[in-house]
Parts: C-alpha cells; sequence; structure tokens
C-alpha cells in the first residue's frame, strides 16, 4: 500500500550563529526498500551522502529488514567514510543529522499501524533541535496525518521553534495541477487541488522547490518516477502506459522572519520514465545527478536554507 512518509525538524531561530552557521541543507530521499532493489543500492545511498554532506536527511521507504535498525548502519557506514552523523529508529522513515540527538520521545503513539509520531532532542552548535517523525497509512488517511503535524506544529512555532517538514507524500501538489498544466503529462485537462500540500498552504507552510521555482513550465521537479539504468523501463513505473511524471517529494517550511530558501536542486538523473521509456528531461529544472549506481525510483530534494547576517 502506498503511504506518506515524513519527517519534521524543529529548531530555534539562529540569530547568535555566525555568518558560516547561517546556512543548512535539507535532503529528502526516497531511498526504495534501503536501496535493496538495485545491486550496490546500499553502498551508493553511503556514497552520495557523504558526497553531498547534508545537515539533515529524511529518508522514506526504511525497512529494517531482519530486525536491524537502518539509520544506525547507515551512520556507522558514514562515519567508516570520515562522517559524522546522527540517527533514531523508527519503522519505516528516518532522520539522519549531523547534530548530536539528545532526548526522545513518543508524542503520539501508533496503534494498529495507524501512525505515530516520535519527537527527539539535539544539539546544533549549543541550540536545542527538536525532530519529529511520523508514520501513517494512506488508505483513507493521508489528511488526518497532516493535520496531526499541524497541529503539533502551531504549538512549536508558538515556542519559538523553526519548523523544516520532509517528506514522500505519495501526492502531487495544487501547485504543479494548474490551469497552465492541465493538458500536460497525461494531467487529461484535470485542475485538481490536492488534500495534502493544499492543507499544509492554508496553515501556512510554504513549498521550497516551487517557492524558489514559481515557474511550473519550466521548472516541473518530477521526482517521480525516475529513471534506473539497472532496472527495465516498465519495472519503475506504476502505470507503465501512462506519463505519470510528478513532484512527490518535498520540503516544507513554516516562513520566518529572515529565513529563506537559497537553492533548490532535484537530486538525481535527468531522465525519467515515461510509458515505459526512458525520456531525458528538457525542463530548467537543476539537476545534482549521481556519480555512479542510482538506488531508487525516485529523485530526492536538497534545499539550502538560510538566515540573514546579525
Amino acid at each position: 500500500m502506498k503511504k506518506l512518509f515524513l519527517l519534521l525538524l524543529l529548531f530555534p531561530f539562529l540569530l547568535g550563529c555566525s555568518q558560516k552557521e547561517k546556512e543548512f541543507t535539507v535532503l529528502q530521499w526516497n531511498i526504495w526498500q534501503e536501496g535493496t532493489v538495485i545491486p550496490g543500492g546500499y553502498d551508493a545511498i553511503v556514497n552520495e551522502i557523504a558526497r553531498l554532506r547534508p545537515d539533515f536527511v529524511t529518508l522514506s521507504e526504511v525497512r529494517n529488514y531482519e530486525n536491524t535498525n537502518f539509520t544506525a548502519r547507515l551512520v556507522q557506514s558514514l562515519k567508516e567514510k570520515g562522517e559524522t552523523y546522527y540517527s533514531f529508529y523508527t519503522y519505516d522513515t528516518g532522520l539522519l543529522s549531523r547534530y548530536p540527538i539528545t532526548d526522545s520521545l513518543t508524542v503520539f503513539p501508533e496503534k494498529n499501524d495507524h501512525g505515530s509520531i516520535y519527537r527527539l532532542t539535539a544539539d546544533m552548535n549549543g541550540q536545542k533541535i527538536a525532530e519529529e517523525v511520523l508514520k501513517r497509512n494512506v488508505a483513507s488517511q493521508r489528511d488526518d496525518a497532516i493535520r496531526l503535524f499541524i497541529e503539533q506544529a502551531k504549538k512549536d512555532r508558538a515556542a519559538g521553534y523553526t519548523i523544516i517538514l520532509g517528506g514522500d507524500f505519495n501526492e502531487p501538489s495544487h501547485q504543479d495541477w494548474t490551469e497552465e498544466t492541465k493538458d500536460l503529462y497525461d494531467h487529461h485537462g484535470f485542475v485538481i487541488p490536492w488534500t495534502v500540500p493544499v492543507l499544509l498552504d492554508e496553515a501556512g507552510l510554504k513549498d521550497a522547490y516551487r517557492e524558489f521555482y514559481p515557474d511550473v513550465l519550466n521548472y516541473p521537479g518530477f521526482t517521480y518516477p525516475s529513471d534506473n539504468p539497472a532496472k527495465p523501463a516498465d519495472k519503475i513505473t506504476w502505470a507503465p502506459k501512462a506519463d505519470e511524471r510528478d513532484r512527490i517529494d518535498y520540503i516544507w517550511y513554516y516562513p520566518e522572519k529572515g529565513l529563506k530558501v537559497k537553492d533548490a536542486a532535484i537530486f538525481g538523473p535527468k531522465n525519467s520514465i515515461v510509458r515505459a521509456q526512458r525520456v531525458q528531461e528538457t525542463s530548467k529544472d537543476k539537476f545534482i545527478e549521481p556519480l555512479g549506481v542510482w538506488p531508487t525510483d525516485h529523485k530526492g530534494v536538497l534545499v539550502t536554507f538560510q538566515y540573514p547576517a546579525k
């Protein structure tokens, strides 16, 4: 069953930091069953994170196969490459953080696989960070999951935290299914107010990629289905006869005074799958292409946030 994978980062505004500390990066990445679908997938995940060195990584499709702790394993592999990260355990999502995690608790307990939110605190150059992760089944509950996020985020925002939300929503955006695009990409003339992005929009959060690239025609930002040369094209897509390209992996944030998106890029191959064919994108999207094996059927999103100088 398709699921909504989200991870929420919260941290106080860092006005006291040096100029160098005014910038941080967030990578959202669906890693396709921990990279197990593609030969060499796990090593590719490690290598690419070590290359990009993001401050935070929100991971979708963590599985913890055979009762393992996948993110802990990833932390150890990155350590062997000289990169220090911290992590926590959840059932099917995960976070890597360059900053130590100091505490954790369950905010919303899991019940019958209906969802859970975990909160952890970490230290970012002396500043307290709180991270939360939510797991939700998609069956009539995707909007419920987001409402839980929004409810908690309002409390955290009132407490002075800055909020960054990353995830694979498995749902397009109302900012992409517009009058401009209704006759493109097999939208079949539809303009659709997709539920989850609309709820976040109405709650005051901003879609970092679309905020930075408002031109939906030149910067569609497709993240699925990504080409992967290691798999037949018709085995990557859910609908081999359709053009189902869409932007379903996101990084959202609550706007705060001085917080801005400095840069945003699609992380992955330039090729996508269209009607079971490999097609190179001709858009103006900025791509960070992999150096070796691509471990997944999604493309990631890498966003750089910046705070102003004091």
